[in-house]
């Protein structure tokens, strides 16, 4: 990404996967059409505008005589925003020392969660509770991984976490 495409929005914890490419019926032929498709995750919600902007100059950019360009956005996923859910992080933190799971590690993974919605909401959520695999490092593609004797380990952390919180209010 160029320094005239990056805005006002941190190009650092803002990312961009062409995961669909499509177009043409042959090798040797032009295509009558090319089509992208793009999964963009960032870190904040403030950041929205400033990327739609730029994926317009990027569209908009077209340097192919009679070519044209269209940007349709499908569907925007919100951040995961951890504005809630760090009383509720050290709260399961504090049940697995207690169960002597060892110290949960929170980290970035960069955005989107199907739990932003939960913490749009308003209410405490974490993402990641399922079985311990590589911190983000190869999520999604063929080379993600799980281990499946930690499945144990984080039903005992989920259950005792939901029986101690009758007793908590976050």
């Amino acid at each position: 990404m160029t320094k005239e495409f990056c805005g006002s929005f941190s190009p650092i914890y803002t990312f961009f996967n062409v995961g669909i490419v499509n177009g043409g019926t042959m090798i040797n032929a032009v295509p009558d059409y090319a089509e992208i498709k793009v999964d963009i995750r960032f870190v904040s919600d403030d950041v929205v505008e400033d990327i739609k902007e730029d994926l317009v100059k990027i569209v908009s950019s077209n340097t192919i005589e009679e070519a044209k360009s269209e940007l349709i956005i499908d569907n925007i996923f919100s951040a995961f925003s951890n504005e809630y859910n760090k009383k509720f992080y050290e709260f399961v933190k504090s049940i697995s020392i207690k169960n002597e799971l060892g110290e949960p590690e929170g980290f970035l993974l960069g955005g989107a969660s199907d739990a932003a919605y939960i913490s749009k909401a308003g209410v405490p959520c974490l993402c990641g509770m399922g079985v311990k695999g590589v911190k983000g490092e190869w999520n999604h593609t063929n080379r993600e991984y799980a281990i499946i004797d930690s499945a144990l380990e984080r039903i005992i952390l989920i259950v005792s976490s939901i029986l101690e919180l009758e007793n908590k209010e976050l």
